[in-house]
């Protein structure tokens, strides 16, 4: 950055013109900050360290990676909304929902625009970029009535404008909206569902899906949600402030969503019809059959003069725990390892410590060994 020095051996009127002038010019670069954020993340998305995480299509489906909770300075975020966009694409993203806030803004006194404002903005960046941008935004009235992202939606506006938590769904709906229950219980003491508001929605079949990983943290009740009562498995960030990367991991929850293409029409086919997978600090959750299926994609077994070798194909490392033994063996991202099979077994029972089918139920399965 350019350093500007001021001359004040004139008079103090011309001086005090000076700083004037250059006060102007900084409310100026001020107002121009945000941008300038953007500018900064934009350039550093063509940077070699940008993130190419292999994660396996499964089942004649394309692999999707998605993040379906994002905020930025429309609602209670830090960014410009082309930076969720920049973001998406230095993480290897697929797909992205800008999901701010309704029905208050935050920031209205200082930022002009209306709901929709965010996916306006950040619409051509993502067009230009490769990115799906999905139009979204979060139901939020309390902690007891919930949060609730609304994904497809049309008008923001027209939801801002509902008095209750009810009415903001059910206008979301009438838009088509796919309705994810996010972080189930947060900010409150008792871990289970309010009759009279979480009950009613899904004795209306009003939610599809619920957050089982939000940001740093995994809600059992999510879970247990979507593993016994049918919603779709959904996983978001529910990032306010800039994402930061770290070098050598990759931590940032994910919806893995199974689809045709990423197109906005195949995304929401692909949810609706609850063909998902989330992953957060390398750990997946979802329904036995997708698991399974990913897990046949990732790691490969052959048989040996008693041995198995155990190959793991994607950039996601896997702990298992064979026949039962109390170690466990690390499969690091691309690489292989060796098991040695005891005795004359013929199979090799195995979990998967980290695929999860419900609370503290991993996937487990036994594979046929041909010694």
């Amino acid at each position: 950055m350019k350093t500007i020095h001021i001359n004040c051996k004139g008079s103090i009127k011309n001086c005090i013109l000076i700083i004037f002038f250059y006060f102007l010019i900084s409310l100026q670069l001020f107002a121009q900050s945000l941008d300038l954020i953007s500018l900064s993340l934009e350039d550093k998305t063509s940077e070699p360290n940008k993130t190419n995480l292999y994660i396996p299509d499964i089942l004649g489906y394309n692999t999707f990676k998605c993040d379906f909770h994002l905020h930025t300075v429309f609602s209670d975020g830090a960014v410009w909304p082309t930076v969720r966009v920049n973001e998406a694409v230095r993480d290897g993203l697929d797909v992205i929902a800008i999901t701010d806030h309704l029905p208050g803004r935050k920031n209205k006194e200082y930022i002009s625009g209306d709901h929709n404002s965010s996916y306006d903005i950040a619409l051509p960046s993502a067009k230009s970029k490769g990115i799906t941008l999905i139009k979204g935004a979060e139901l939020t009235f309390s902690a007891k009535n919930g949060h609730y992202n609304a994904l497809f939606i049309t008008d923001a506006n027209a939801i801002a404008d509902s008095v209750s938590i009810f009415k903001c769904i059910d206008v979301a709906v009438s838009q088509g909206a796919f309705i994810t229950w996010n972080h189930p219980c947060w900010r409150l003491s008792k871990n289970d569902v309010n009759p009279e508001i979480q009950g009613k929605l899904i004795s209306e079949g009003k939610i599809n899906g619920v957050e089982v990983f939000n940001s740093n943290n995994i809600y059992p009740l999510g879970l247990y949600l979507c593993a016994n009562e049918n919603f779709v498995f959904m996983s978001g960030s529910d990032a306010h402030n800039p994402i930061q990367k770290t070098e050598g991991q990759f931590s940032r929850p994910l919806t893995l969503v199974f689809a045709e293409n990423k197109s906005e029409a195949a995304i929401k086919k692909a949810l609706f019809g609850g063909r998902t997978l989330v992953l957060s600090h390398n750990i997946f959750a979802g329904r036995e059959s997708y698991l399974r299926a990913m897990f046949d994609a990732c790691i490969k077994l052959s048989f040996s003069s008693g041995k198995c070798i155990i190959t793991n194909v994607s950039d996601i490392p896997f702990k298992l725990q064979i026949n039962e033994e109390s170690s466990e063996m690390n499969v690091k991202e691309k690489a292989s390892v060796t098991y040695k099979i005891k005795g004359d077994k013929k199979k090799l029972h195995i979990k998967v410590l980290n695929m999860l089918v419900n609370n503290d139920k991993y996937l487990v399965f036994t594979e046929e060994s041909i010694l």
